[in-house]
């Protein structure tokens, strides 16, 4: 699949935003990104299209547009919690650890059982050195994902680390 200048546009909008997000699936980045600029052109305010051009940019490296395309369509919708985990790995991925904790728990305030944002928010104040609350986010990932060996020992070793 390609998005050629010349090639019509499908008429309904979602089946175009599910042709991009195939791509995206897909690993082809590039098409998936004209697919989306497509999308706004036609439709600006298509914050689907919006998001997804930021989680593109991210994994292009482009932190910078990743931070503003995700930011824009948060501005559009701040309880898609999704899009909330996505801007604090943006931050995580630019040691802006404030921002990263607060995004995280925007995440987990629009959607309290996200439990990537909670794993997220614990190794993030953990590393922020807020070891209190880094114990008490580990025990609610835990809660919600009790099988997380990883997670089992990244708490172990921080209650080692507390000398508790």
């Amino acid at each position: 699949m390609s998005f050629d200048k010349g090639q019509s546009l499908p008429a309904d909008l979602e089946t175009l935003l599910e042709r991009c997000f195939d791509s995206l699936q897909k690993g082809d980045l590039e098409v998936a990104r004209q697919g989306y600029l497509l999308i706004l052109a036609q439709w600006p305010d298509q914050t689907d299209a919006i998001y997804f051009l930021g989680v593109i940019a991210f994994q292009q490296g482009d932190l910078a547009q990743a931070e503003k395309f995700i930011s824009e369509a948060i501005q559009a919708d701040d309880t898609d919690a999704t899009r909330w985990l996505s801007l604090g790995a943006v931050y995580d991925a630019r040691g802006e650890l404030n921002n990263a904790a607060h995004a995280y728990r925007s995440a987990l305030e629009a959607e309290p059982t996200l439990a990537d944002a909670a794993y997220n928010l614990a190794i993030t104040l953990e590393q922020n050195g807020e070891e209190i609350e880094a114990e008490a986010t580990y025990q609610r990932f835990l809660n919600l994902e009790p099988n997380d060996a990883i997670a089992w020992c990244n708490y172990g070793a921080l209650l080692k680390k507390m000398n508790r």
